[in-house]
């Protein structure tokens, strides 16, 4: 469900839009940081796992994935997340917000890497 409509001031607008490939639903983009970021409770309360993350022409690495899964499987991990975000301050403790994705990826040490064209 995309709440674009009611982000009058952009702050959950992702520019450029996070994909993430699932095996259950395969490609997923994401424009609205808490959209994202609902996906990622849903799949935290599954087993579904993260195969791939790109944001632009950039992918993030495999240990990146793997550490985003992890986070996902360990009970209570995106509550952990969300007190880390908290306690860095303003702008990652508003909650939903594209700040709040960059520092998901920051807290989980993403490295990006150019695709391939």
């Amino acid at each position: 469900m995309s709440r674009a409509g009611t982000d009058f001031l952009g702050y959950r607008r992702l520019n450029p839009p996070v994909e993430i490939v699932t095996p259950e639903r395969g490609r997923e983009v994401y424009a609205d940081a808490a959209d994202l970021l609902e996906r990622l409770d849903v799949l935290a309360a599954g087993e579904t796992p993260v195969l791939q993350i790109t944001q632009s022409a950039q992918h993030a690495d495999s240990d990146a994935v793997g550490a985003l899964n992890a986070l996902l499987r360990q009970p209570g991990g995106l509550h952990l997340f969300r007190r880390a975000a908290r306690a860095a301050g303003v702008p990652y403790s508003a909650k939903n917000t594209r700040w709040q994705v960059e520092f998901l990826f920051k807290y989980l040490g993403f490295t990006w890497h150019r695709s391939a064209a």
